[in-house]
């Protein structure tokens, strides 16, 4: 299977990842308790500057090569490559609203924006798993992957590639602990 598309997947899964992490620290928002502001802060930095600027513009690269073999795929790829413009909006507004927030002290539009964001992400990642990555896998043919895969050097995931990054470390020990519970 294409490079791509392994990637693709392999992105999806770390992002359900971390939107767990961000739905417990919903629920402690949502419980009044003191949540971890630097930690939603951490993760909203990976998500805009890594699956906005390399994931979500693989996909679009891929998503027309799609529409090139199977044109009546364009309106749900209209729709996803408007929700990876709208995702990136809202991904910053999080962030910034994380910025701001101290652990009892949130952000007034947190929580709301928190819920949002999770809630349209995972929609968005169903809605690409489930419609345009089994089609691309059945209709592109190996020239196409090959063609896909040489427009991309392979992006260094600044968090679950083989070298973490120091401000990321911190996701990584609190996913870990996630898993163990």
């Amino acid at each position: 299977m294409a490079t791509i598309l392994e990637q693709l997947n392999q992105d999806h899964g770390n992002v359900s990842r971390l939107l767990d992490a961000m739905e417990l620290q919903l629920r402690t928002l949502q419980s009044g308790a003191a949540f971890d502001p630097a930690l939603l802060t951490r993760i909203m930095r990976y998500l805009t500057q890594y699956q906005d600027v390399y994931h979500h513009p693989r996909e679009d690269l891929m998503f027309a090569c799609v529409v090139l073999r199977a044109p009546v795929a364009a309106n749900d790829i209209e729709t996803i490559e408007a929700e990876h413009r709208t995702l990136a909006t809202h991904g910053r507004d999080l962030h910034a609203a994380a910025s701001a927030s101290k652990p009892d002290e949130p952000s007034a539009t947190l929580p709301q924006l928190l819920e949002s964001y999770i809630a349209g992400l995972r929609d968005h990642m169903r809605l690409e798993s489930s419609t345009v990555f089994p089609l691309a896998r059945v209709i592109l043919a190996d020239t196409d992957w090959d063609e896909l895969d040489s427009q991309f050097e392979v992006a260094r995931d600044p968090l679950f590639g083989p070298q973490v990054e120091q401000a990321y470390r911190g996701i990584l020990e609190v996913l870990g602990q996630q898993s163990r519970k």
